[in-house]
């Protein structure tokens, strides 16, 4: 077989739900195959199962297992980097997690805060030296920054029962740079709108992010919204969410 045929099978064998068993005999001995596809998923298992135990319990093994498997089969990991599965496969899953009435409903909230957690862990938070913060300027994020919007407060204790009241949940996931643990910050819906907008458009002004919302959401921008903005960003530069401007 050419190198690239080879490369395509060892996938296969490693990843596919189902291996033919006219590869294993094209590859060589079948038994030391199997045993190194047990090694290769069982290795990525772990990523799993150190990235994600809430929603282990929550969700339950039989869950995980099988999203695990589907993700293998069908879009196997790309990336050198064993840590890499964890964000592949919660992407792949929550759709799928979110539609079972089986499962508890917070589970793929919970899935996808504990993975912003994983992600932003292993992010290097440090960033060329910002320009002095300004209103006209583009603000200068975090990139160890990730923002979720969830329907059930995971990032806090469950009750007594073990459940969760829904209701709408604005979430950063950050880690400044001089800090190896990640956290957690709650806002409300506009100050997570804006964050998104200058993730999404990093060249956005701070102005131009403002008047753009007020237009969405139909408010004026007074002298008590002014004011409670300049209070937010600024306890997001002292945190570390927000660096200084492009």
């Amino acid at each position: 077989m050419a190198l690239i045929d080879v490369e395509r099978a060892i996938l296969c064998a490693c990843f596919k739900d189902e291996v033919p068993e006219g590869l294993l005999a094209e590859l060589g001995d079948r038994r030391s195959w199997l045993v190194y596809r047990e090694l290769v998923r069982d290795r990525l298992r772990k990523e799993l199962r150190v990235a994600l135990p809430r929603t282990r319990r929550v969700l339950g093994d039989v869950a995980i297992e099988t999203a695990f498997r589907r993700q293998l089969d069908q879009t196997p990991p790309r990336s050198r980097f064993f840590r890499d599965v964890v964000l592949e496969l919660v992407t792949s899953a929550l759709p799928t997690w979110r539609a079972d009435p089986a499962l508890a409903p917070w589970g793929a909230d919970l899935a996808a805060y504990e993975a912003a957690i994983w992600e932003v862990s292993d992010i290097d938070a440090r960033t060329a030296e910002p320009r002095e913060f300004g209103f006209e300027r583009a603000p200068l994020l975090s990139p160890a920054l990730r923002l979720l919007t969830l329907a059930y407060p995971v990032h806090q204790g469950a009750d007594s029962a073990g459940r969760y009241a829904q209701g709408e949940h604005f979430l950063g996931v950050y880690r400044a740079a001089d800090d190896e643990r990640p956290r957690t910050w709650t806002m409300n819906r506009s100050t997570h709108s804006l964050l998104t907008m200058w993730q999404s458009d990093p060249q956005l002004t701070v102005s131009e992010a403002v008047r753009a919302l007020s237009r969405l959401r139909a408010f004026v921008v007074d002298e008590a919204f002014i004011d409670g903005l300049c209070g937010v960003l600024a306890e997001f530069l002292d945190a570390g969410i927000l660096l200084g401007s492009r």
